[in-house]
């Protein structure tokens, strides 16, 4: 990963910047060596939209603990429109699902921001952290200009009483969007 560092810090006007790291059997300790790259995006100033696709792999709650930190550095980015994070079908579980929401809190200086999708489906989460993702949610200091936030929470163990329960924890913001399976359970 240190040529990503190296490629990084040579784009400082860049934009728009995806990474697709989906279906690449990443682990938990191999999350480190992700993590440096992520760091080093604060360099970007001028970055407006940010793609990060870590879907299918064997990322566990260790590994989203690890990029919850990184991601932390997202808030000096304060040119950034757009932020699309992928996580699904990781088994990261509750406790890392949080850890990730969490990390969000400091986007609030985020003056630009206006857009912020962050995939979870299908991730090993259950009810408790569930609940626990939509009090953070609910915890995020909205950026000013934040029109849309969505959060996929499908393919998920979720009881229907637990659905009703997260939607009652966010009815006073109508700018996020939750994504659950709607089938009783």
């Amino acid at each position: 990963m240190g040529y990503l560092v190296d490629a990084l810090r040579e784009f400082e006007q860049l934009k728009q910047l995806e990474i697709n790291l989906g279906g690449n059997q990443i682990r938990d300790s191999e999350i480190m060596n992700l993590a440096r790259p992520l760091e080093v995006l604060k360099a970007l100033k001028n970055l407006e939209q940010l793609v990060i696709d870590l879907s299918n792999n064997d990322i566990e709650s260790e590994g989203a603990e690890i990029l919850a930190k990184a991601l932390k550095g997202l808030k000096e980015l304060t040119n950034l429109r757009e932020i699309h994070l992928s996580f699904g079908s990781n088994c990261i579980g509750d406790e890392g699902s949080i850890k990730l929401v969490k990390a969000l809190r400091h986007l609030k200086n985020m003056k630009n921001l206006e857009e912020l999708v962050i995939d979870l489906g299908s991730t090993c989460i259950e009810d408790m952290g569930v609940i626990g993702i939509a009090k953070a949610l609910k915890e995020l200091k909205k950026p000013e200009k934040l029109e849309h936030l969505s959060i996929d929470l499908r393919n998920n163990d979720i009881e229907y009483d637990t659905k009703i329960k997260v939607y009652e924890i966010l009815s006073d913001a109508p700018h996020i969007e939750v994504y659950m399976d709607e089938t009783d359970d």
